[in-house]
């Protein structure tokens, strides 16, 4: 047998090994995912890793994390400094800020520990209402006043 017909016979044969999967584990995809924003911090971008064939389009490891569920897409809400929000602050309706002194999502302020709400609100020039809640340390936005008012218990009292 030559050499040549040696390497033919092990290519034919598909016993010999099993070829790897084209999906990583969702382990192996975050660590990538950290180390290309590790990578992209420091200015050191390398080219991602590319697992798909040429033609199709290239998905990094956030895109396949995403599609998967591991990890959730950044809304309109993760964009907003408190800032911005703080320009486009509105009060709470009379119903709302019942709703949140009832759920006792407040801050005790003053000499004699009055309550205020802990959520406010703003609205953006589309109509888009945000609920904010917030301390020095740490800043939490929902789309929904019951949202922020469960963030509230769940978060942002532990920063206090």
């Amino acid at each position: 047998m030559t050499l040549s017909q040696n390497v033919e016979d092990n290519l034919n044969d598909k016993n010999t090994k099993t070829p790897p999967s084209k999906d990583p584990s969702p382990r192996e995809l975050m660590k990538r995912f950290k180390a290309a924003r590790k990578a992209k911090k420091k200015g050191k971008r390398k080219k991602s890793y590319s697992y798909m064939s040429a033609l199709e389009p290239r998905k990094t490891a956030r895109d396949i994390l995403i599609n998967t569920g591991q990890i959730k897409e950044a809304t309109k809400y993760d964009r907003l400094s408190i800032k911005d929000l703080r320009k486009i602050k509105v009060p709470l309706s009379a119903n709302e800020r019942e709703q949140v002194m009832e759920k006792k999502a407040v801050w005790h302020h003053g000499p004699n520990g009055e309550e205020t709400p802990a959520v406010w609100k703003a609205k953006d020039k589309t109509g888009n209402l945000f609920y904010i809640t917030n301390t020095h340390r740490a800043m939490q936005v929902r789309p929904t006043l019951k949202g922020a008012i469960a963030i509230f218990h769940k978060f942002i009292k532990g920063t206090a």
